[in-house]
């Protein structure tokens, strides 16, 4: 499970952007690992949309959303983002058993890559499956050796400028590569009818999400599920161009599967899914701005402050950020929000 190299400053050409890692290796403003008494603490878990080195922090989502909740409710509200590119549901479940438990959150609150964390869970890295049931790999240390080199090439990474550089153009028949597979992983996400690996990483994704709502509940945290939209949704031209590239019937696809799957998910475990499709669509229709930076794919400024705004709206309107239901947790001696009453 990668991380950041803890209080770091670095110039991310490709971005124009100075990307700053606080002390406890995220893209973040510098937090407590002790909550302060009467805050709400959402534990965000994410990848690249949520490490944000495309915008400023300040334009970042994690940002906009903890200075939007804190100017509609009545008390403190901290978001603590360790989100890190490539991050999916199996390193989010890791980070949360290894480190996110000793924060102590209110609310785990994941954004959720719909073209990429499903193909990610299949590396099976920290989790594997095994006759339809999901099992954790024991933690192995890494050798002496390794980690000295591992360490080496994270801080040159991220401190000389050019690294990066030289380790796109060297690797960039690889990006090719990987990109091809992941148009290709989509294409079947927006099949009509999924294969059977797409089934397989499915059933892997909701079981990841189903044992980190277990830990989550174990501190008395709840889980959230915010969905983020591919560019081929909300765009006609994107999507014209995807149609195309990969040879579909357009037909044959199912545009918001994605969405509809995590959606019967979520009513079948109790779990609230925050879909971010139709503020984005809407936006779009309206002759808005882009949400998506050209050629790249993650969100722009405004794609950050519209999928910002959108979740501070449901998180309150659905009393999931409330202090109204408060109750003290005796046996542990502190306080936690419970799940609000419908």
């Amino acid at each position: 499970m990668s991380t950041h190299w803890h209080n770091t400053t670095k110039y991310r050409p490709e971005f124009h952007q100075e990307v700053r890692i606080n002390s406890l290796g995220m893209r973040d403003r510098e937090h407590q690992i002790e909550k302060q008494e009467g805050v709400f603490r959402i534990l965000l878990l994410g990848d690249s949309f949520m490490e944000a080195f495309q915008v400023r922090f300040e334009d970042s989502f994690p940002h906009l959303l903890e200075d939007s909740l804190s100017k509609r409710v009545t008390f403190p509200v901290e978001v603590i983002n360790p989100g890190v590119s490539g991050w999916s549901t199996d390193d989010q479940l890791t980070y949360l058993m290894r480190y996110g438990l000793n924060l102590k959150p209110d609310l785990i609150l994941i954004a959720m890559t719909l073209h990429n964390d499903i193909s990610e869970n299949l590396r099976e890295q920290f989790h594997f499956m095994q006759d339809g049931h999901l099992y954790e790999r024991p933690k192995q240390d890494i050798p002496l050796n390794n980690f000295v080199i591992l360490r080496s090439k994270q801080f040159l990474g991220s401190n000389l400028h050019i690294v990066p550089l030289i380790r796109r153009y060297l690797d960039s028949d690889k990006v090719r590569e990987a990109g091809g597979l992941l148009d290709l992983h989509v294409a079947h996400l927006i099949s009509a009818i999924p294969d059977d690996q797409i089934r397989l990483g499915w059933d892997m994704t909701h079981q990841l999400l189903q044992k980190t709502k277990s830990v989550g509940e174990g501190i008395g945290a709840e889980l959230v599920v915010c969905l983020l939209p591919l560019e081929i949704q909300v765009s006609h031209d994107s999507l014209s161009q995807f149609v195309s590239s990969q040879g579909l019937d357009i037909e044959k696809i199912s545009l918001e599967k994605p969405q509809q799957v995590m959606k019967e998910w979520g009513r079948s475990t109790g779990t609230e899914i925050i879909d971010l499709l139709p503020g984005f669509r809407k936006w779009m229709e309206s002759g808005q701005p882009d949400l998506f930076l050209q050629m790249d794919g993650h969100w722009n400024e405004a794609g950050h402050r519209l999928a910002a705004s959108i979740v501070s709206e449901e998180l309150i309107s659905r009393n999931i950020v409330t202090r109204d239901t408060l109750k003290q947790e005796q046996s542990l001696g502190t306080v936690h929000y419970p799940r609000r009453k419908t």
